[in-house]
Parts: structure tokens; sequence; C-alpha cells
């Protein structure tokens, strides 16, 4: 089945929620991560400080000593004594400078702790790092799922993929339509956001199946719900109902596909109807269905679809 690239990206623009759930999730972890990296480097940057300040004060223990020595050290000739004192000033020298060094990496690791307590070490570039990383697994997450299950995106794939009639449609839930962030998103891929009730679309689809079943002299219809939610079954019931009033010989069971009371059932009709889930019917199933149709006989009037 060819994959609409942009019925994919608004598919997954609709779990919207899953998105932000995941963003919020690897934003959690990419913290932790982040918070973890600031420990350590901060730990490795207060160890280099008091590395440094332990070898200043062995190279001032070592001059202190040197220089002990030197004023100790008998005078000799005049020369000798000039050299003695000049090397004794550089050393001293030294030592100050030594000192000053030393009390300067003293200070940077007193500002060192002082920061480290005083500021958070959680960055905000790992927050930023995580919410991306959610958004894009979760588009990854989608778009394999799409792949690998080839799954029915869209109401109009059973005419244009699989040449079968759609009878119509009905929402997964009872919202009279869509609000917020889902009407936004449905405006920017040009859906229709405007839902029929459920009594007008039952109303509808009722009509449609009553003109071809007599259309094809077919007299009785069995309708297999492969997406067997509380919504569907209430649905589909009440669809039955509307049929048997019309004079048409009607039943309602769970997919063939996966009932064997269904495909019982299934014999004693002439016409089939499927009601197939966006997102949660696989391709595969639609294409079985149809060969069974084929194999025995029956009349596959169309589909309803719950989007």
């Amino acid at each position: 089945m060819e994959i609409d690239l942009r019925e994919v990206l608004y598919r997954i623009c609709i779990h919207w929620r899953v998105l932000i759930l995941l963003m919020l999730v690897f934003a959690f972890i990419f913290g932790i991560l982040g918070y973890l990296h600031g420990d350590s480097a901060h730990g490795d940057s207060a160890k280099k400080l008091n590395s440094d300040i332990e070898d200043v004060r062995k190279e001032i223990e070592k001059l202190e000593g040197v220089i002990e020595v030197f004023e100790k050290e008998p005078a000799g000739s005049e020369e000798a004594e000039k050299a003695l004192q000049g090397e004794l000033a550089k050393k001293k020298m030294e030592l100050a400078e030594n000192r000053a060094e030393l009390e300067s990496l003293q200070r940077d690791l007193a500002d060192h702790i002082r920061n480290d307590a005083a500021v958070s070490k959680i960055q905000p570039k790992w927050i930023v790092i995580g919410l991306a990383a959610g958004l894009f697994f979760g588009g990854v997450w989608y778009i394999a799922s799409v792949m690998f299950r080839s799954v029915l995106l869209n109401p109009e794939d059973v005419e244009d993929n699989f040449s079968l009639q759609l009878l119509g449609t009905f929402p997964k839930d009872k919202k009279k339509s869509r609000k917020g962030v889902d009407r936004l998103i449905d405006r920017v891929f040009a859906k229709n956001t405007c839902i029929t009730d459920f009594k007008e679309n039952r109303r509808l689809i009722a009509s449609r199946i009553v003109l071809t079943v007599k259309a094809e002299k077919a007299e009785s219809v069995f309708i297999s719900d492969s997406v067997m939610s509380n919504v569907s079954d209430e649905f589909i019931g009440k669809l039955v109902e509307e049929l048997r009033n019309a004079g048409v010989s009607a039943e309602c069971g769970k997919s063939v596909l996966h009932n064997s009371s269904s495909v019982e059932c299934l014999y004693n009709y002439k016409s089939f109807v499927a009601v197939y889930g966006i997102d949660v019917t696989p391709c595969e199933e639609i294409i079985k269905e149809r060969l069974l149709c084929q194999r025995n006989g029956l009349k596959f009037i169309g589909c309803i679809v719950a989007e």
C-alpha cells in the first residue's frame, strides 16, 4: 500500500498527547544525565584544584628548605657571598610567587565550592535536547508502526487502495466536534472538523446499505466489526436495529477473521459489511476479508470506518 506522507504527518500530529508525554519523559532522562554530567564535571574541577594546591604546597616546602640551608651556609669569599645572596634572593622570590599562587588557588577552590552549592547542575541545554529527542523518537515510533504494521490511515483508502465502497464513518468517541489543539490540527491539514452526530450517521449508513442490498437483491447482511470498542458496539448494534426496521435481515459480530461464531453466522447471509478503524485495522485483514467473501460467494457491500 502506498503511504501518503501528508496523512502520516497528520496522524503523528493528532497524537500530540503521546508526543508531549514522550518529550517530557526524554526531557526528564536527559535532565538527569545532564545533572550527573554536571556533577562529574564539578567534581573533576575540584579534584584538579586540590591537586594543584597540593603541588604548590610541596614546592613551597621545598623552597623553604633550600632557603634555610642557604641562610645557614657559612660565608666564604666576597664573590661567593654575593653569589649566595643572589641565589637566596631568587629562591625567596620563587617562594613569594608560589605563596601568591597558593592563595589564588585556595580562593578559586572556595569560589568553586560556593558556586557549586548555589547554582543548579541541571543545564537547560540538556532539557532542550531531551524535548527534541522525545519529539523525534515519537515521530519515528509512529512512522515505524505505520510501515511495519501497514494499518488503515484514511477512510478514503478503502476506496482508493482496495476498491471498496465507503458507506460512512463515525467517530471513535461521542464528542460532537473536535476542539482546541485537535481542531487546530484539523484546520492546518484541511480536515473536516464538523462531525455529524451518531444518530444521523447511522441513518445515512443504514440508507446506503438498504439501497445496496436491494439493488443487489441480497436481502440479508452480516456486519463484521474489527474495531470492537464500546462505542463501536453501540453504534453497530443500533445500526442493525435500523436495518431490521427497514426490512433487511441483519446481524453483527466480531471480526470474521478472529471469531468462530461470526464465521458460523456468516454463512446464513448473502452480503457483507466490514467495520474498520483508523490506526487499528491492518491492511492485510481488509484483503483477507475480501478474499473470504469471494470464496464464499458473499457480496462485499462496503466498509464503515471508525476515525
